[in-house]
Parts: structure tokens; sequence; C-alpha cells
């Protein structure tokens, strides 16, 4: 039954995707011999220029400040509007050297921004100064988008003069690029890019392992809701449209575009000493690229984002996420981290950024719950259930041949096994 599977499996995989991340700054290397792509507030004695003085290639950015108690903003301002979507992973490089004296820093900050001004998020990289030295220097930060980039987003540069006589700030700066990185690739077990015989070794190689999943139980005391006959008690923003309906025992979100709001729960809930978020979901048609986020919120108005990634068109799925692994905390309060023994509300949100009336993405959800976690086999269970199995087959061969093929592809034993397999179908079915 298995090979039966595997070769009708393999006759329909998909054709490759590519995942290479998109790119975005504008004269980020200075090749062009002038600071264009820049905005720069640069007054009086402050200056910023083109430098022969560069990492890389004949030019980079030299920011100098000698204005006593005043920064030196240059910025790479409002990119990526209409292709960086709210929770994108970026990835922020840049080649830095510089000094400063009495009490002159450097600094690079990131912002989300919002149409018509203002910013729904802000980041300081690194927590603080840059640790410059008289010599270049790679840095790199992993940051998210905020919560609104209908403006964009920007990265800012800013070498800061002290207030003391005699304070300056000297910043160089060179190869600045923002990446918005492309999410992990279903299927990809080995981690290497691409979907392919190596990913289906390894499943195969596991097959049967760990302990099948059980069905869902009836919403215990750490359930958040069993979605029966319940509204939202406000939405939000761009997640405030969709259509929401209440059944009697789940929650249908249907939307182009955003979808989502809150529920505020009746009584506190505590639910210490859990480790992972649960929720059952159905997909139930259109476009599957896109994500599902909820958002847990404690006593003191600590919300924490956790996104579920890959979804797949079907019923009754038990996802689970580790609340380690979540995205961002917004709203941080008085004491930080998620309190998991004082919640009061979450929302969930259907992030349906690539929204086309023929491609609408309908999610009935049920049974959301922290609960203990289940761990992982390895990199062979994929969808991260305790057990190597058929689903975990489907997702590499739903998403077979996607990415970039590595340079060598050397077939391995499981491999060829499931070759042989394919010529005997074949042979059997000649006349």
């Amino acid at each position: 039954m298995l090979r039966e599977i595997i070769t009708a499996g393999l006759c329909v995989a998909l054709m490759a995707a590519d995942v290479s991340a998109q790119v975005f700054a504008t004269n980020g290397g200075f090749e062009t011999g002038d600071t264009s792509g820049w905005t720069s507030f640069a007054i009086g004695s402050q200056t910023f220029a083109i430098t022969g003085d560069a990492n890389t290639g004949a030019f980079a950015g030299e920011l100098f400040n000698d204005f006593l108690g005043q920064p030196l903003a240059v910025k790479q301002a409002n990119i990526g509007v209409g292709s960086i979507n709210p929770g994108d992973a970026i990835n922020i490089s840049f080649a830095a050297k510089g000094s400063g004296t009495v009490g002159g820093e450097a600094f690079a900050e990131f912002f989300s921004e919002l149409t018509g001004g203002g910013v729904s998020s802000t980041e300081l990289l690194g927590g603080g100064p840059l640790a410059l030295t008289d010599t270049y220097q790679t840095f790199n930060f992993s940051t998210v988008a905020g919560p609104d980039v209908s403006g964009g987003v920007t990265l800012q540069f800013n070498a800061a003069a002290g207030a003391a006589i005699g304070s300056t700030s000297r910043l160089f700066i060179d190869d600045v690029s923002i990446s918005l990185l492309a999410p992990p690739l279903a299927g990809d077990v080995t981690g290497d890019g691409f979907v392919g015989i190596e990913d289906l070794n390894v499943v195969l190689g596991n097959w049967n392992a760990g302990t099948p999943p059980t069905p869902p139980v009836a919403p215990g005391p750490d359930v958040l809701s069993d979605f029966s006959s319940v509204n939202f008690d406000g939405t939000y923003d761009q997640f405030g449209t969709g259509v929401f309906t209440s059944g009697a025992t789940d929650f249908t979100i249907a939307a182009n575009d955003f979808g989502g709001g809150f529920f505020n729960l009746t009584a506190p809930l505590d639910a210490t000493g859990e480790d992972t978020l649960e929720i059952q979901l159905d997909v139930n048609a259109g476009n599957v690229a896109d994500k599902f986020n909820v958002v847990l919120v404690d006593g003191d108005g600590t919300e924490r984002v956790i996104r579920y990634d890959g979804l797949v068109v079907g019923d009754n799925q038990i996802l689970t996420v580790d609340l380690a692994n979540f995205l961002q905390d917004n709203g941080v309060g008085a004491v930080p981290g998620l309190d998991l023994s004082n919640l009061t509300a979450f929302h969930v949100q259907g992030t349906f950024e690539n929204g086309d009336p023929g491609l609408a993405l309908d999610l009935t959800v049920d049974n959301l719950a922290l609960i203990g976690g289940v761990v992982p086999l390895g990199p062979a269970d994929i969808n991260g259930d305790g057990f190597v199995g058929i689903e975990d087959l489907n997702i590499v061969l739903g998403n077979w041949n996607a990415g970039i093929p590595p340079t060598v592809v050397l077939p391995e034993p499981a491999a060829l096994t499931l070759f042989g397999l394919g010529g005997l179908m074949m042979l059997r079915r000649r006349p």
C-alpha cells in the first residue's frame, strides 16, 4: 500500500518554487558615487558624504557629527511598501566602522511605518550603541515587521554627539542590505533549500517511529475556547475585514485579505506548566500559502503572537506550536514575558496577504487549548506530532521539487529502493 501511495504522490508532485530572499535597499553600497537613495537630516556642521574608504567596491558613506547634543540621522525610508507584510521575517546586514569622542556614539534603528506618518513599532538594533572599531566589521540583525507596515519599513543610522565639549561621532557604512526572508520550505527535512529525494529518504528511514497522535479531547481546564456559539468581542485595523460566522461548535473566518479579532475570557485562565498551543483547524478552500496567528494576552497587557505556517487544505487538522517559538511580543506589560498563570484574552488572525477573490481562504477554528508539549522525533517528524507517518510523507510529496537543488545529489539506499519499486510497477503495467 505504501508503494502505491508513494508512486502516485511522485506522479503529481509540484514543480520547483523559488524561495530566495527579496532584497530591499537603494544604493546600499554607495557605488553610484553619491548618496542617492538615502535621506539625510544633517544640520549645521554635520556632514553625510561619499568616501573612498570602503569595505567593498569603490565607495562608502561617511557620517560626521560635532554638533553637541544633536543626532545626525540618515536613512533608507519607507521601503517595501506593498511587499513587506506585518510579521514578515527580515534580515538587516551592513558593514560599519567608526569612532566617538567624549560620549559620541552610533546607532542603527529599524521602524515599521504607517501610511501618512507614525510608526507601529521601533527597534534599536543590538539594543544599544554599535560596537565599532577602526576597521570594518559586518553586522547582522534578524527582526520582524511590526503590526502595520502600510508605509513600508525604514532603516536609520544615527551618529550622535554628546553634550560635552569636544564630543564627536564618526560612522562609516557600506554594503547595506535589507532582506525579506522566505518562510521555511515545507517538506525540506534536511534544510538544504530543496524538497526531494534526500528528504524522502529521511521520512522513509524513520517510518512509523513514535506514537500516532490521538484525536482531540473534549475541552479541559486549559482550553481557551471550544468556539461554541461565540462572537468576537472586537475587531481591529485590517484584521477587522472579512466575514465571521459563529456556528454551534466552531467559528469561521472568510476573507480575501486580513480577517480576525479578539475574544475576552469570562475569567482569567491559569495555564501554568503548559508549553504548547494547540488548535483544531479546517482550511476550507483557497490560498494556502499564507498564515494563521493566535495572540495570547495576559493580565498586564503582554500580547504574544504565535504563528502557524504551511497551511494545507483539509478538515480536523490538529496544529501545535511550542510557546517558546513565538513570533513576537507586543504591548509588553509591567512584567516581562507572557504570564501563563493569568491569561485574560486571545486573538485569532488570518493573514491572507496574497488575497484574490478566486483564492479567498476560509478557516474554521475549534478547540483552542494550552497543553503539555509533544516531543518531535527529529527532522522526519515534519508536522511535529510525535509520529513519522503518512502526514509527513504528504508534506514532502506535496512540495516535491520546491526550492533550489543542491549542487550534488547522490541517491541513498531508500531512494534506490523507491526507484526499484517504481520500475517494477512500470514493468507490471506493460502489456
